[in-house]
Order: structure tokens, then sequence, then C-alpha cells
């Protein structure tokens, strides 16, 4: 997974944010199989905005080890800086993207 920072408008629902998990060589993980469950927190206060399943179009690429977040409801109805994380359960034993070596993954929500 490569780590990027995402800048949305205020209560837009795009861009996704596109994930793809592969391999210490590069390769694609096939994550058929998994559930996907995205956390959102707030950096400025510490609070979870967001806790739930990806579903549907989300995970539809998992053989390819691809999946994104669509925004729902009012996960992007505040402006200012979230910390993203993908609970990934299922393939292997449980995992976190990004893993805390590799950084923080940031969308910025601005006005």
């Amino acid at each position: 997974m490569k780590i990027k920072e995402l800048y949305l408008k205020k209560d837009d629902f795009q861009p996704y944010y596109p994930v793809k998990i592969t391999d210490s060589e590069g390769a694609a993980e096939n994550l058929s199989g998994a559930s996907i469950n995205v956390i959102i927190t707030d950096l400025s206060s510490n609070t979870e905005i967001a806790n739930r399943a990806l579903t549907g179009s989300e995970v539809a690429n998992l053989a390819s080890g691809e999946f994104e977040c669509r925004w729902q409801g009012t996960e992007t109805a505040t402006a200012g800086a979230y910390k993203i994380e993908f609970k990934i359960s299922g393939v292997g034993g449980d995992f976190t993207m990004p893993p805390p070596n590799m950084g923080l993954a940031k969308v910025i929500i601005v006005d």
C-alpha cells in the first residue's frame, strides 16, 4: 500500500480513497474472501467518525488486492484532517493497513 494524502471538498463524495495491497516484491495480494473495515479518525480530537465494513463496488477487485473507500453519509461533512485505516480480516490472519511503520494515511477535507 502506498501512503497518500487525499484532499477533497467538504460534502463531496469523490475522489475515493484507493488501496492496493502488494507483497514485498510488488505482486498484488489476493484478498478474495476478506472482510475489510474502514476506520476514519479526526486527528485534532482523536474522535472516530466512521467504523464500517466496505461493501459492494468498494471491494469488487479483491482478487487483485484492490479496494477503495467510497465516502458515505456525513464522513465528509466537516473540514479537517483525518486518519484513515483499513482492518483486513480472513486472509491468513487479521492486519491493519497502513501498519504503523509505514506512516499515517491522511484525508484532508477543505471548505
